[in-house]
C-alpha cells in the first residue's frame, strides 16, 4: 500500500500522457501475470492429482485480469 501512494504521488507531477503509459505498463504485466498462472495451473494440473493448487493460480489469473481491467478503466478516466 505505502509503495503504491509513494509511486502516485511521484507520477501527480508527470503529464496525463505520462501516467496513462504508467497504467497501461502495470496492466500489461497483470495480464501477462494471468497468463503465467495459467499456464502453472495447467502444468500443475498435469502434474498432480490434487487440485488445489491448480484452483488457487486459476484463481489468482483471474484476480490478474480484474487488476489489468482496473488499469484499463482508469486509463479511460484520464
Amino acid at each position: 500500500m505505502f509503495k503504491t501512494i509513494s509511486l502516485f504521488g511521484r507520477l501527480s507531477n508527470k503529464s496525463s500522457r505520462s501516467l496513462q503509459q504508467a497504467l497501461h505498463d502495470f496492466s500489461i504485466a497483470e495480464f501477462s501475470s494471468a497468463i503465467e498462472m495459467l499456464h502453472a495451473a495447467k502444468r500443475r494440473d498435469a502434474e498432480s492429482e490434487t487440485k488445489t493448487m491448480t484452483a488457487g493460480f486459476i484463481r489468482h489469473a483471474l484476480d490478474e485480469y480484474k487488476h489489468t481491467d482496473m488499469f484499463r478503466a482508469i486509463i479511460s478516466l484520464l
